[in-house]
């Protein structure tokens, strides 16, 4: 905390009252599937869903289907035939995956094998898909706005106008055209006041700074400068490299969609804050879960940022940080706060189907009011995550776990009053570093690794480490 305040990182107090409460509404039953609430609790004679599962092997990949209670088939195509051979070659299994608890029974499960089909068989939209749809399209050649090729200094406003020169305070361009023909080295000043897009907003892989030279997007004015996208839009993207981004917020995301996600290489995003989005506030990954591991963001530093209050509609994936899925190597985040969010605080999930991630470095974070306050992987796949000088404190579930991730590091970390502070599970001896680590008070035990002399674990009600030693509530 005093590392914290002595680097001037913004100290945000959440106001409760502002914002609903996502630690009471989270924990509500509800059921997506069937969208049914109510009722008592269901048994496997009495499910609260009922419905048929179908996935259908083909040479492109795997059809899948469901049939509602009410008759309604949905269909997903999923277009990688070995999607389902990650982690085991030679069977493939079906199933449920939940994100948190389910109960299932499975019945009348039937194989069936049919004479191989491909794709360009099956009737779309009632007729036969032509072969020439499935030739890839020809790529274009990208020519760059050259409007402020000549300008150190780009000025935007939210009424500013794309007619504008853009080059003084008088004259500001409205944001999509300054973000469209920014180049290395120029410096892109936002007014302050709220930018209200209703669609999102992305910055091309193409307008990208280099190395020495970066393209820099801050607020200038007292006022401070909130990109909004009024519950409808997508949110910012950021696909070029080599950018500094600061001084401004951004909220309103669209149910679903994170507010600002890093797609790009070597970036600095500082004194940013996200809130009120439709999924995690701030997110490093790809575009997409196909762009290769060697396109994956990387060279990454996230400092000073604040996200809370983000939360998608089912209340279960809205982070207020996010480092995942498809992240390269060197992503750091430092002195960030995030609070109130419907999912983690700071989140860095892993998938077989892609591989362990790059590895994340943490340091001087804190993480409340959250779910989860930090999740350090998932899924199994290994990296080698490492928190440092970190606060989780009153989060619903677990203050810092693992989240079945083999290895990784936690020093000087304190957890407090979390469902359970530390949660270890599934490590060896000796493949999870924990150092100088203080947990106190919370719902349930620790799970963690031996006691030693430099740990203090939370069991039976007490504080201790391995000499026996206990921290008393007047400290």
């Amino acid at each position: 905390w005093e590392l914290y305040n002595t680097k001037s990182y913004p100290l945000i107090v959440p106001d409760f009252n502002k914002y609903p409460d996502l630690r009471k509404s989270s924990n509500r039953r509800i059921n997506l599937i069937g969208n049914r609430s109510g009722g008592g609790v269901p048994t496997a004679d009495e499910p609260l869903t009922s419905f048929m599962l179908s996935i259908e092997k083909r040479d492109e990949g795997y059809l899948l289907s469901y049939i509602d209670e009410g008759g309604n088939t949905q269909k997903h195509f999923c277009d990688s035939p070995f999607a389902l051979e990650q982690l085991d070659p030679y069977f493939v299994y079906a199933g449920v995956f939940a994100a948190r608890n389910v109960t299932v029974t499975f019945r009348d499960i039937r194989l069936r094998t049919y004479e191989r089909r491909r794709m360009s068989e099956i009737c779309l939209s009632g007729r036969e898909r032509a072969p020439e749809e499935n030739k890839a399209s020809k790529s274009s050649v990208i020519k760059r706005d050259k409007a402020y090729l000549g300008l150190k200094e780009i000025y935007v406003s939210p009424d500013g106008s794309p007619g504008n020169s853009g080059a003084s305070i008088d004259a500001p361009v409205n944001l999509q055209k300054a973000l469209m023909g920014a180049w290395p080295g120029q410096v892109i000043k936002l007014l302050g006041g709220n930018y209200i897009l209703k669609e999102g907003l992305t910055i091309p892989s193409y307008v990208s700074g280099r190395e020495g030279c970066p393209i820099v997007l801050t607020s200038f004015s007292k006022k401070r400068p909130v990109i909004d996208f009024a519950g409808t839009g997508t949110g910012l993207m950021l696909l070029g490299s080599y950018w500094r981004l600061s001084g401004f917020d951004v909220k309103g995301s669209a149910d679903g969609f994170t507010g600002l996600r890093c797609c790009g290489s070597h970036n600095r995003l500082k004194d940013i804050y996200t809130y009120g989005n439709g999924n995690t506030g701030l997110q490093v990954s790809a575009k997409g879960m196909r762009v290769p591991r060697s396109e994956w963001p990387s060279d990454v530093l996230i400092e000073g940022c604040v996200s809370f209050n983000n939360a998608d509609s089912g209340l279960c994936d809205a982070d207020g940080f996010g480092a995942k899925l498809t992240c390269g190597e060197g992503v750091v985040f430092s002195g960030c706060l995030s609070f109130d969010n419907a999912d983690d605080g700071f989140d860095l999930y892993a998938k077989p189907e892609a591989g362990p991630i790059g590895d994340v470095r943490l340091e001087n974070c804190i993480a409340y009011g959250n779910k989860n306050g930090f999740k350090l992987g998932g899924s199994y796949v290994k990296s080698n995550h490492s928190l440092v000088g970190c606060l989780s404190m009153r989060n619903r579930m677990y203050g810092i776990t693992n989240n079945h991730s083999a290895k990784g590091s936690i020093i000087s970390c304190i957890a407090t009053e979390n469902g359970r502070n530390l949660n270890l599970y599934g490590v060896k001896k000796g493949d999870y570093l924990v150092k100088n680590f203080v947990s106190y008070m919370a719902d349930e035990d620790d799970i963690a690794p031996p006691l030693s002399e430099e740990n203090f674990i939370w069991r039976n009600g007490r504080s201790t480490n391995g000499k026996g030693q206990s921290l008393e509530p007047d400290l």
